[in-house]
């Protein structure tokens, strides 16, 4: 009786090592947007926060002064001035609004400190921004009525926390009807938060 050595197979098959890669692939696929969610959203609500306090500190000075802080016109970009003073070359939202050492100085003696909201890598639109009511915005079809407070998130769903938020109707033109969707302006990565400041009597 012969005996037949017979040598047993243990590898994979190219199809069993497609299957793995594939499932590899699509596991690292669902992480990396898990992780960038995670990172979104914690940006917005760092962002969120910083516009808030700003708010406060605002609605405090106008109770002491019974207005907003002007700022000087050589203080001042095209729009407004930022709220922080940590941006990249004093600069922080599409790259003709900067920090305001006036309005900086102010804010100081109402906070702790001056919170930088998050700021995004390459994006046009960062910070938090003040627009006095010198500026030409209208609001309910009446302009040059209200100061502003103006700030980015990032992702078409994320949601404005701080508001009451204006609808941004066309141009500068601005309605107090809250939109729906909890946003002024929303583009594919930048929805925007238009705050009206509380009227002054």
């Amino acid at each position: 009786m012969t005996s037949v050595n017979r040598q047993n197979n243990s590898g994979f098959t190219i199809v069993e090592l497609l299957i793995v890669i594939i499932i590899i692939g699509i596991l690292a696929i669902v992480t990396f947007v898990a992780y960038t969610g995670i990172q979104q959203r914690a940006r917005n609500a760092q962002t969120s926060s910083a516009a808030q306090e700003y708010r406060t500190a605002l609605a405090r000075f106008a109770i002491d002064y019974g207005r907003y802080p002007t700022v000087a016109a050589g203080e001042i970009g095209v729009a407004g001035a930022c709220l922080g003073d940590a941006y990249a070359g004093d600069i922080c939202w599409a790259s003709n609004i900067a920090e305001s050492a006036t309005l900086s100085t102010i804010l100081k003696s109402y906070m702790v400190n001056l919170p930088m909201p998050a700021i995004t890598a390459g994006g046009q639109y960062n910070g938090v921004i003040f627009l006095p009511a010198t500026r030409s915005y209208t609001l309910d079809g009446v302009g040059n009525n209200r100061d502003w407070l103006v700030y980015a998130l990032q992702g078409s769903g994320a949601r404005c926390e701080v508001g009451p938020v204006a609808s941004y109707v066309s141009g500068f033109n601005l309605s107090s009807t809250p939109p729906a969707n909890g946003q002024s302006t929303t583009s594919t990565t930048t929805p925007t938060c238009w705050i009206a400041l509380p009227k002054l009597q």
